[in-house]
């Protein structure tokens, strides 16, 4: 009985281990992508694309359920999901709302009006400099999102026994929410990323002091 209840113990933790190493592969095959040095842009804007297609159906959602001052609803979103303002006017807010697929032509619109924001910092700062941001924001944010997640992981394995009381298999019940976990890690990776990249400014270059001689 003890070498059997031994081996369900020790099983039960290489399950464990398992789903969190499916989760490891995922995210160091996305930071191995950075540090290879690839060029990001399709990621960018496919993260810029998500943010506006989570905008747009959060505003849709809001003009259906009656929200008086919509036009405060999609600038509140809109910061949120890009760190600054993507001008509409509320007419033509309005307009897009009331489209047939007011969802596909919301997002389709913000998406255009971010993407030139974007391309306006190209132009300003050069594709070299923008490349190099890309890669420092992705990296940075992929590791900081990462060590919070092994702790959400830790303290979800901690308290998962707890489920066998409830008539749940606590190794599907860490699979299951393990999941969930990691799903919202990209998510916010995504989100956390497109806000860098839409609101870092470079100061300019300050002249050198020439120090006196005399």
């Amino acid at each position: 009985k003890v070498e059997s209840y031994n081996f369900d113990a020790r099983k039960s933790l290489l399950d464990y281990d398992n789903v969190l190493n499916k989760q490891r592969e995922v995210i160091y095959a996305e930071r191995d992508k950075v540090l290879a040095g690839v060029d990001l842009a399709d990621e960018v804007h496919e993260f810029i694309n998500e943010q506006a297609e989570t905008t747009a159906q959060q505003v849709v959602q809001a003009q259906r359920a009656d929200e008086a001052d919509l036009g405060k609803v999609y600038n509140d979103l809109v910061l949120d999901a890009f760190g600054r303002p993507v001008e509409m006017t509320l007419e033509e807010l309005t307009d897009l709302v009331e489209h047939r697929d007011a969802e596909q032509a919301l997002t389709a619109t913000i998406q255009d009006r971010a993407e030139a924001i974007y391309r306006e910092k190209y132009n300003r700062y050069g594709e070299n400099v923008m490349h190099q941001i890309e890669h420092y924001f992705f990296l940075h944010t992929i590791d900081s999102a990462w060590r919070d997640h092994l702790l959400q992981m830790d303290d979800l394995k901690d308290g998962i026994g707890l489920r066998a009381y409830g008539q749940q298999d606590p190794v599907i019940a860490y699979q299951k929410e393990g999941y969930d976990l990691f799903n919202q890690l990209m998510d916010q990776i995504k989100h956390d990323v497109t806000r860098a990249l839409f609101t870092f400014e470079l100061q300019p270059a300050q002249p050198e002091k020439k120090h006196d001689r005399s």
